[in-house]
């Protein structure tokens, strides 16, 4: 169990130095290494700042949309739900915000783990999408798609992009991955910078 939960946070570090500090070397497939273990230090109290600001005149929004959909693949929801002393009727979910300013040439990368009352059989369903995605009605959000797989959440990010069009003068694109037990809801929306 802890090994897992140490997997997902060192999983997610990298992913996040990797894109604000380091340059591809593009003479070179030879990737470094680091020779840590942390495998034996508890960092369940641990509360980190999981954002990260991204150069997108570095890195592709195809390169980060798949090294997000590979680190979904780490996570363990049942897990999170214990770590998080969730009560029964409680399940939890990983939301990672990425906000791309092409004005600015940059995507900020926000994840964080979140909580919400598992549906009852006999409670109504998310009506909207804005409520699927885990906003407000007139938040603006769109379902993008539903994967039932990591392997589809890049393909749905870029189709996303596509399908939302081009920002506007101050305008961004907003992607929300909802990362549920069950599957992973790839959600967008157009806002302002």
């Amino acid at each position: 169990m802890k090994q897992k939960k140490i997997l997902l946070l060192v999983s997610l570090v990298v992913f996040m130095t990797t894109f604000s500090s380091c340059e591809f070397n593009e003479d070179s497939s030879v990737q470094s290494k680091t020779d840590l273990d942390l495998s034996k230090l508890d960092l369940s109290g641990l509360q980190m700042d999981f954002t990260r600001v991204i150069d997108l005149n570095k890195y592709s929004l195809e390169d980060i949309a798949k090294e997000l959909q590979a680190t979904l693949k780490e996570v363990d929801y049942e897990k999170m739900a214990q770590r998080m002393g969730l009560a029964e009727n409680m399940e939890a979910y990983l939301e990672i915000n990425l906000l791309v300013n092409e004005k600015k040439q940059t995507a900020t990368f926000i994840a964080t783990e979140q909580s919400r009352e598992k549906p009852k059989p006999n409670n109504r369903v998310l009506q909207t999408d804005d409520e699927k995605c885990g906003g407000e009605n007139g938040d603006g959000w769109s379902v993008l798609d539903n994967c039932f797989s990591p392997d589809c959440v890049a393909e749905a990010i870029l189709a996303g992009a596509d399908q939302l069009g081009e920002p506007g003068n101050g305008e961004c694109l907003d992607f929300r991955v909802v990362g549920l037990l069950v599957g992973i809801r790839v959600c967008g929306r157009k806002i302002e910078c």
